[in-house]
C-alpha cells in the first residue's frame, strides 16, 4: 500500500481550522519557509519576525472569534448554577 493511499484512509478527528485551506495559501508558506532558512532562523526568531510584520501591517486580532458552542448569559448561568446547587442539596450530594 502506498503512502498517499495510507493518508486518504486516516479519519482526522477534531475541530477544522477557520482559516483558509492549504491550497490559497501553499504559495505564501512555501515563500516564506524559503526566506526563513535564507536567513538560518531558529523558532523565537520567526516568531519575532511575525510579531513584528503583523506591528508593521497594523494587524489585529479579530475582536470576537467564533465560539464551537454558545455561552450563556452571565445571568443564565448563575441561575443554572443556584438550581444545581438546590438539586444536589435535596438529594444529599
Amino acid at each position: 500500500m502506498t503512502a498517499q493511499k495510507r493518508r486518504k484512509q486516516v479519519k482526522r478527528r477534531g475541530h477544522r481550522a477557520n482559516t483558509q485551506g492549504p491550497e490559497p495559501l501553499a504559495g505564501v508558506v512555501r515563500d516564506t519557509a524559503r526566506l526563513w532558512r535564507k536567513h538560518h532562523l531558529d523558532y523565537d526568531q520567526t516568531k519575532y519576525v511575525v510579531a513584528q510584520a503583523r506591528h508593521r501591517l497594523s494587524l489585529q486580532p479579530p475582536r470576537t472569534r467564533r465560539r464551537t458552542v454558545e455561552r450563556l448569559e452571565k445571568a443564565a448561568a448563575q441561575r443554572q448554577r443556584a438550581y444545581q446547587w438546590a438539586l444536589a442539596n435535596m438529594s444529599g450530594l
